[in-house]
């Protein structure tokens, strides 16, 4: 499990402007109507010629709003705006169109569901847009593997959406060709033979020439970020500080910081929407913004950890569980003894769980590292890591391999004459703590900034810094299952990489690990990645941006800070998700690596409030290969995601 350290400042609540950056259809809202934010991407390649979008929002059978902007394929994605009237409350579905310039249809879009209330802002709705005609059969129901088929057409002939050709004859058996998400197919034998197009695979015909839509065509993966929405609606409360994490099914749970509590809300997979908000603790916690924790295991059992405030009579380190994602048990301590902070939450596969924390002990305040256990649901009691003798932060990590075994990293003084920072580790294992170890034996400098990832093989791999006198050097060292492990090896060197927060490491069932980090450029931070199979060597450092304005010039709080988060699926397949910085405001980036092809996609944008910027970025990813961004912007206080599907 890979941690990251959020950021903590919360701007001053001026006035608010209701979604800035979104082109409306008409002036200010009047009272009483709702708003639907809406994010339409045309980005696919084989759409052109568009001139306009149409936003169209119905419910049931009748329209109950629509708005046209002027858009062509190089402005997208974008955000735009639909008003929707007071007397419009419940579901509605949304969809768009695009027109060419002389006002024919050239696409459309699948439907999506989402609920208004009058006088409020909806959840936002992501579309995709895709060429409207074509021909050919239609395609078959697709799968959730590659190259899956399904039931041919219901329906004869070729053609394009809403739009009947010729040709061929109804009916057919399974085809393996991908039509497209309610969009056209191409090519073809009756009814459900092989077609190409669309946004995702092809599913039960519908109409001549479509299908609803699948997740894999053809052997490739047809997944995408979705676009920004609100993960929650409760305008009332601040919200900040979102942590998420992924089950096996694609579905979500995100935990954050709630008002002085904490709160939890839930993204069903099938229904591909955010659910009503939770809260897990509603007692008061007045300092604890570092403190949410959620993990999951195999059977889709639902662990949140965090930290009650050392002032209120219900402090020390809480938990609570979910067998569902929706409903959470009643908070239960893991303990009260102590002044403790910042927990920190590893989980295996099979729910064996360690949390660590740091406590503060009188008289001199030094901050002592302990941690505790749960396994088959029963927590261990505090074992204390390494006694402490200075009031330093420890920037622990947590991971728990698949089979039980918890490891622990962090950063502290090294009790030798010179008393160098360095990297230590504490294993769980057999219902045992080991004594505290140091990683590395580096004398020239101090070693800190340390990550670790396990796997569902039982490998795990650790990763930190060494500072030189005039350089700063990446190191990784790799774990068996069983046995010794291997050799440190430096994985990269600069004059500067950002230790805030540490460089992260992702280590996949096949033993490939993947590391990310911010290397300073002359001024400029920018975020770099390097990969490397088991028992192999690292590859070089590889760019994945050359243009972030990511500095230390004292712009804003944390104005260098690039927070690099990774995650990976079952088939090794990697998420990176980071803070851009743009000027002097941060946005939401991502680059998805494949692991069939053994490349990085484009980065994408994730989200384009452009007024404000980035706080407290988030990433998890499932091994279904659903990953989830999210973040709050210091304006708002609201939990944002981006959906990976």
């Amino acid at each position: 499990m890979m941690t990251t350290r959020e950021m903590k400042s919360k701007a001053p609540l001026g006035c608010l402007v209701l979604l800035a950056g979104l082109t409306l259809a008409a002036g200010c809202t009047k009272a009483g109507k709702s708003l639907v934010p809406v994010v339409v991407d045309a980005s696919n390649s084989k759409l052109t010629g568009l001139s306009s979008i149409t936003i169209n929002v119905n419910q049931g059978s009748k329209s109950v709003a629509t708005a046209t902007f002027p858009q062509t394929v190089s402005q997208t994605p974008a955000n735009f705006g639909v008003h929707v009237s007071a007397d419009v409350t419940g579901s509605v579905t949304v969809s768009a169109t695009g027109a060419d310039s002389g006002g024919n249809p050239v696409a459309m879009s699948e439907q999506v569901s989402v609920t208004v209330t009058p006088g409020q802002t909806s959840m936002s709705v992501s579309l995709h847009l895709a060429p409207y005609g074509g021909s050919g059969g239609s395609g078959g129901a697709g799968g959730m593997a590659p190259g899956s088929g399904g039931v041919g057409g219901t329906a004869p002939g070729s053609g394009g959406m809403n739009n009947p050709g010729s040709g061929g004859a109804s009916g057919g058996g399974p085809g393996p060709g991908s039509g497209g998400m309610m969009m056209p197919g191409s090519g073809g034998a009756a009814g459900g033979g092989p077609g190409t197009g669309g946004v995702a695979t092809g599913g039960a015909g519908n109409v001549a020439g479509s299908g609803a839509g699948g997740m894999a065509a053809g052997g490739k993966s047809g997944r995408a970020w979705q676009g920004a929405m609100l993960a929650e609606t409760t305008d009332t409360v601040d919200n900040y500080v979102p942590i998420f994490a992924v089950d096996g099914k694609g579905d979500i749970v995100a935990v954050y910081m709630h008002g002085s509590g904490l709160a939890a809300v839930y993204y069903d997979y099938g229904k591909g929407t955010w659910g009503p908000e939770t809260v897990i603790d509603g007692s008061p916690m007045t300092s604890a913004m570092e403190t949410p924790n959620v993990a999951v295991d195999k059977n889709g059992n639902w662990l949140a950890v965090w930290q009650q405030d050392p002032d209120v009579p219900q402090h020390g380190i809480w938990q609570s569980t979910s067998t569902d994602g929706t409903h959470w048990t009643a908070p239960s301590a893991i303990t009260t003894t102590g002044n403790l902070y910042e927990p920190v939450l590893g989980m295996g596969p099979d729910g064996t769980a360690v949390v660590v924390w740091t406590e503060n002990v009188p008289p001199d305040n030094h901050f002592t590292l302990t941690a505790s256990a749960r396994v088959n649901g029963t927590w261990t009691a505090p074992h204390v890591l390494l006694a402490a003798a200075d009031s330093d932060e420890r920037y622990a990590t947590v991971a728990v391999t698949s089979t039980g075994t918890g490891i622990v990293t962090w950063e502290q003084s090294d009790g030798t004459a010179q008393d160098q920072l360095s990297v230590w580790q504490a294993r769980f294992s057999g219902g045992t703590w080991s004594a505290a170890a140091l990683v590395e034996n580096y004398t020239g400098g101090g070693a800190y900034s340390a990550d670790v990832a396990a796997n569902n093989a039982g490998q795990s791999i650790l990763t930190w810094l060494q500072d030189t006198t005039s350089t700063e050097q990446l190191w990784a060292q790799r774990y068996p299952a069983t046995g010794s492990p291997e050799a440190p090896v430096m994985i990269a060197e600069g004059a500067v990489i950002d230790p805030t927060p540490s460089p992260v490491v992702t280590l996949d069932d096949s033993g490939a690990a993947t590391v990310a980090w911010a290397f300073k450029i002359k001024t400029k931070y920018n975020v770099y990645t390097s990969r490397a199979a088991w028992n192999q060597p690292w590859g070089g450092a590889m760019a994945m941006e050359t243009d972030d304005d990511a500095s230390d010039d004292a712009s804003g709080d944390f104005s260098w800070v690039t927070s690099p988060s990774l995650g990976h699926d079952a088939a090794g397949n990697v998420a990176l998700v980071w803070r851009k910085r743009s000027g002097a405001r941060f946005d939401m980036w991502a680059r998805n690596y494949d692991a069939a092809t053994a490349t990085w996609a484009p980065g994408v944008l994730l989200e384009t409030k452009n007024d404000h910027t980035v706080y407290a970025p988030a990433m998890a990813m499932g091994p279904s290969g659903v990953a989830v961004a999210g973040w709050y912007y210091g304006y708002e206080f609201d939990i944002w995601a981006n959906v990976y599907r």
